[in-house]
């Protein structure tokens, strides 16, 4: 009954809505990616407000807004129209052949509700030099990721416009988009839920970082999921990318969690495949952890280019 209560005051409303929507591409396939939640009214992230209570309204907004499974969600390629239903949680991916005349958009709609969204579609060009792979806590986004009350604090009291990017990243980011004759893919793959997709997507805008497609887990169902999926939710992940683009891949992470360890993996596992790993050091005692000697140790063995570093401006 408390529950409901909220609810009614946050307005948010038993009708479906799209919480997030990507779609990319390579020369064959068609991923999109979405999650369809209770519909609630709209809080701008974009918009400045002076109001305190704010970003903790939007932020319960988006995670007491619940996933409604079992909705028919239909995308259209400007060829065919394909039908699937929302599963547990309501998260739906379809995967679907590339035509040749492909628009640089597909639509998606919940057609009961006349509801239509146009997703922009990021795909690959034989001119890119390597794709970019991106951590986005305490990589580009200041989140405090290893301090859990200093991560709450940010997301309950901080708007999006309040929030602050790692500097020198974005200098080094624009450095990377502009290093070939034409830009190389971004992806930003985060262990974030998809709850949080729109503040993390209009940050990277505000703050003036790569257009890119934005990759978040699933919102966990029980607790004994929360630490297995986060490691397996970022190695599947960028394994899934790399199926995907015959490039050389750059990763970028930090030293702060999982991201030596993931890295380290994926070096050893995909030989030839990994062109370069840029790791920022949160803590200079991290230097000499065993994960990060672990990452470095597997990058010389298969000849990988890996920079360490504190200043990223040190890496332009």
């Amino acid at each position: 009954m408390f529950l409901a209560l909220v609810k009614k005051l946050l307005k948010i409303q038993p009708h479906p809505c799209f919480q997030a929507c990507v779609a990319y591409a390579n020369n064959k396939k068609i991923c999109v990616k979405g999650h369809v939640v209770e519909r609630s009214s709209n809080i701008s992230s974009t918009s400045k407000s002076l109001s305190f209570w704010r970003p903790l309204r939007r932020l319960l907004r988006h995670y007491l807004a619940k996933g409604i499974e079992g909705i028919p969600v239909v995308l259209y390629d400007g060829h065919s129209r394909y039908v699937q239903f929302t599963g547990r949680g309501g998260y739906f991916c379809f995967e679907i052949e590339r035509r040749e005349e492909q628009r640089p958009f597909v639509r998606l709609g919940i057609e009961a509700c006349a509801l239509y969204v146009h997703v922009p579609l990021c795909f690959s060009h034989e001119k890119m030099p390597y794709v970019v792979v991106s951590d986005v806590d305490d990589t580009v986004l200041k989140t405090h990721a290893t301090r859990w009350w200093q991560r709450l604090k940010y997301l309950l009291f901080y708007d999006v416009h309040e929030r602050k990017a790692i500097p020198g990243m974005q200098a080094l980011y624009t450095f990377l988009n502009a290093a070939g004759e034409c830009p190389p893919l971004f992806f930003y793959v985060s262990n974030s839920e998809w709850n949080l997709f729109d503040l993390i997507r209009d940050f990277l805008k505000i703050n003036h970082f790569p257009d890119g497609c934005l990759l978040l887990r699933e919102r966990v169902h029980h607790w004994r999921e929360l630490f297995r999926k986060k490691e397996s939710h970022k190695y599947a992940t960028i394994e899934h990318l790399m199926d995907m683009y015959a490039l050389p891949f750059l990763l970028i992470g930090d030293s702060g969690q999982q991201d030596p360890l993931i890295y380290a993996r994926l070096v050893e596992h995909h030989p030839g495949r990994i062109k370069g790993v840029y790791l920022r050091l949160i803590k200079e005692k991290h230097r000499h952890t065993p994960r990060l000697k672990y990452l470095e140790a597997v990058c010389n063995a298969r000849g990988v280019f890996c920079r360490v570093f504190t200043d990223p401006e040190a890496c332009l």
